[in-house]
């Protein structure tokens, strides 16, 4: 299971969803009497390089 981040461009609203990767995205807002289509959010990864390495010296 994945969790995804979506944003509904209606209401403004984020929320987040567990689904497997082989279903397909949601198409019905979850906040009471919107009817807006949400959209996943893709998110910034948390990448840190650390320790002794190419980007030591730039490269």
């Amino acid at each position: 299971m994945v969790t995804y981040v979506y944003e509904c461009p209606t209401c403004g609203q984020q929320f987040e969803a567990r689904q497997k990767m082989s279903e397909p995205a949601l198409i019905n807002c979850r906040t009471e009497g919107c009817e807006g289509a949400p959209r996943r959010v893709i998110l910034p990864s948390v990448f840190v390089l650390k320790g002794k390495g190419w980007f030591k010296d730039g490269y």
